[in-house]
């Protein structure tokens, strides 16, 4: 659960509470943008079309074909959910954006760490998520994001000057890819503001938060 959720969730909580995110580790190694055409983003996750928002990213592409044809090219990594690599793949297809968007198999480990590190942004543009650790991995490389207020974490990714945000419809994100576009010598500032914005998700920071509440917690009881 993140601040957001808690939030949204109404008065089901104790007033008192503790929220712990899902975090992630300081890396040791970070992304550096290279001036290059295109720009490369990437989306790691779970190929569910509807819960994240691939379709809606593909249709905002669509209707910027001839715009970003060459500009930026966006790689969808994922494990394919009861047929939706097929489903995502007709999409491309049928819009014609064969050399601008392409869908791979899952990547892990090291694998997605070396294209995390080759990358020049992440996408995330779903309906709705929990706490995205795949937005909070990325950002940890250094990653400026493009994501909908779905995913939760929008409001900060703005706040921080860690990438674009877009309302979940196609024309909003339409806008954010403009603006992403316009804004490519600003990548390497946005990158390093997401590192810093990633450090609050870091797990040793989580964990010595989590023991300062939980002492307090317990003085207050005795």
């Amino acid at each position: 659960m993140n601040q957001a959720e808690y939030r949204d969730s109404g008065d089901w909580w104790n007033e008192n509470h503790l929220i712990i995110p899902n975090g992630t580790y300081v890396k040791t190694i970070k992304n550096t943008f290279r001036e290059r055409s295109p720009l490369k983003g990437v989306f790691i996750g779970r190929l569910h079309v509807f819960h994240k928002g691939i379709d809606l990213l593909i249709e905002a592409c669509a209707k910027l074909k001839n715009e970003i044809d060459g500009v930026i090219q966006i790689d969808i990594y994922g494990k394919d959910q009861n047929g939706s690599k097929n489903e995502i793949t007709n999409l491309i297809v049928k819009h014609g954006l064969d050399n601008i968007i392409k869908v791979k198999d899952g990547i892990y480990d090291s694998e997605k760490e070396a294209v995390l590190l080759d990358s020049d942004f992440f996408v995330l543009t779903s309906r709705f998520e929990g706490h995205p650790m795949g937005l909070i991995e990325a950002l940890s490389y250094g990653l400026p994001s493009l994501v909908t207020t779905g995913t939760n974490m929008a409001k900060e990714i703005e706040s921080n000057n860690a990438g674009w945000i877009a309302e979940t419809e196609i024309e909003s994100i339409v806008i954010a890819i403009k603006r992403l576009i316009r804004e490519k010598s600003e990548i390497e500032e946005k990158g390093n503001s997401a590192i810093e914005l990633s450090r609050s998700y870091d797990w040793d920071a989580l964990a010595q938060k989590s023991h300062s509440v939980y002492n307090k917690l317990i003085k207050k009881d005795n």
